[in-house]
């Protein structure tokens, strides 16, 4: 069975046998008033409590050894213990007994760590950062859905529009009137007609919730060439939401 014992400089101690601790009480390292512990105790007992136990009446301490040192004030290491006892006193205790008493460290002082510093810096020069990229990001990312919006209305509809009113002018010998006579399916938006110089033209209007662009228009006039590109620069929607052939010569800043 384990036995342990508590020392003033050094704790508890053990785990020990019964013999060891025969042996401690005989050299004078624990004395009568001692506590002990083993398994089954429900608590500390002073030495003597257990004696019959250890049979420690059958040891007999050793007088020739000097008992432990009463507790006191710790010294720091390798001073000595007690200022008034010899240096061999002190020897023969230390190798007899460990009782060299040590001083007890300071509690560490309690604070933030260097990596949570770091990260709470990071972390508040973020906040601004992030503020400025949403600033940035947010009205490029709302014009990017708008003009894609213009796209699906516009431009996916205005290249079979051009040839159908092409082959209109060709058929009728002049410029469709309506979507009718355009021979377009779905003329929902759409205007037909022609300019001042005689040209076909047609206009789209846009229709959406957003009021930049709900209600404005983008005119395609024929070429003045057969083999040229039309002229998608007319009407009244801005530049910003249209492609880049669309855009007038002199963009406006938006």
């Amino acid at each position: 069975m384990d036995w342990f014992y508590h020392d003033p400089g050094q704790g508890r101690v053990g785990p020990l046998s019964a013999d060891e601790l025969r042996a401690r009480y005989r050299d004078r390292r624990i004395q009568q008033d001692t506590l002990v512990w083993r398994e089954g105790l429900r608590e500390w007992q002073p030495l003597a409590q257990v004696a019959d136990e250890l049979d420690l009446l059958s040891v007999k301490p050793d007088a020739s050894l000097p008992p432990p040192l009463p507790p006191g004030p710790a010294a720091g290491v390798g001073a000595t213990p007690y200022a008034g006892a010899s240096n061999g006193y002190n020897s023969a205790h230390a190798a007899r007994a460990g009782a060299t008493a040590y001083r007890s460290a300071p509690p560490q002082k309690q604070g933030m760590s260097g990596c949570l510093i770091a990260l709470i810096v990071v972390g508040v020069l973020a906040v601004p950062m992030i503020g400025i990229l949403a600033a940035i990001a947010i009205p490029a990312y709302n014009d990017y859905v708008v003009r894609s919006k213009v796209a699906q209305q516009v431009d996916m509809r205005a290249a079979a529009i051009e040839v159908q009113v092409t082959e209109a002018h060709q058929r009728l010998g002049r410029c469709p009137n309506d979507a009718q006579e355009a021979g377009v399916a779905d003329g929902a938006n759409l205007d037909f007609g022609h300019l001042q110089d005689g040209r076909c033209a047609f206009q789209i209007t846009v229709r959406d919730p957003k009021p930049q662009i709900d209600g404005k228009t983008v005119v395609f006039a024929a070429p003045t060439a057969p083999s040229g590109p039309w002229d998608c620069t007319g009407g009244d929607l801005p530049p910003r939401y249209r492609r880049a052939a669309c855009k007038p010569d002199s963009e406006p800043t938006p």
